[in-house]
């Protein structure tokens, strides 16, 4: 398999705005980027948004695990290539993670970072899942989900009726729930597919980065909205983030899913603190 990030380019969502600033964002887990149409829509007050598409929605084979520096070397050499100046990076989940990374590594190509409920594991649980995930790399609960997860449907419509049953969308909008099952399902000869496969998703599960470290090393500006209900950012590293000093944090009464659960509110977060650096 070619490592190199030779099918991620920039896709515009919105480019009303010549002037302002260039935002990109860099989408979570298993949401590609049309899931956020409400989001993005929200941040047009800003100037261009743009979109990246992560390796598993251009790269069909999965491996069983793959360092997230990946993912953020494949977008640093897309920005280097594309974009014409210093961006800001707003990533939801591992895109948020992602955007930290990229920060860190390549500060010349960002203005600043908004995190949103980005992955950031407490060092002690995040020692002890890497070890499990390497004895047993298919049987902690997050990979059978991800793994057994349908990967075709009849239509649209049916798989729209499945994930409206279940928990983990129960609170976002059908507006928002439609736009996940349209940007996460391609038309097929007898239905539609899953682009973002279970296996990929399991890898990206199964490799979760160290961002404590990487904190210490940014010197952009960093905005971080936590979910009050979130199962990602926990209470328990809400309070350590909120120690650092270089760290502007924030949380939001939402779940993990903030940017499908409340689009105007997170949208509203991350034009605020945007607008506020940039004055």
């Amino acid at each position: 398999m070619s490592w190199s990030c030779i099918l991620q380019s920039l896709s515009d969502f919105s480019n009303a705005a010549h002037s302002g600033e260039h935002i990109v964002f860099l989408h979570a887990n298993g949401f590609p980027p049309g899931t956020y149409a409400s989001f993005l829509t929200a941040l047009g007050s800003l100037g261009r948004v743009s979109t990246v598409e992560h390796r598993p929605l251009w790269v069909k084979e999965a491996p069983t695990f793959l360092d997230w520096s990946v993912y953020a070397d494949d977008a640093i050499e897309t920005l280097e290539r594309e974009a014409k100046g210093p961006v800001w990076l707003v990533g939801h989940s591992m895109g948020g993670a992602i955007s930290l990374l990229i920060a860190r590594k390549a500060p010349h190509l960002v203005k600043g970072v908004v995190g949103l409920d980005p992955v950031t594991i407490n060092a002690r649980f995040l020692a002890f899942s890497r070890l499990a995930f390497r004895l047993w790399p298919d049987k902690p609960k997050m990979i059978r989900g991800a793994l057994g997860r349908p990967h075709h449907f009849p239509s649209h419509q049916s798989a729209f009726d499945f994930y409206r049953s279940k928990r983990a969308f129960s609170g976002i909008a059908d507006k928002e729930l439609m736009d996940y099952v349209r940007a996460a399902h391609s038309a097929s000869d007898n239905g539609v597919d899953l682009r973002y496969s279970g296996a990929w998703e399991a890898c990206v599960y199964r490799s979760p980065p160290n961002l404590w470290k990487c904190f210490e090393h940014i010197e952009k500006p960093v905005h971080i909205l936590g979910g009050a209900h979130s199962y990602v950012i926990v209470p328990t590293v809400a309070e350590r983030l909120k120690k650092l000093k270089q760290i502007n944090f924030q949380t939001i009464d939402a779940g993990h899913l903030m940017p499908l659960e409340k689009p105007a509110e997170t949208a509203a977060f991350v034009t605020e603190c945007i607008s506020r650096d940039e004055t």
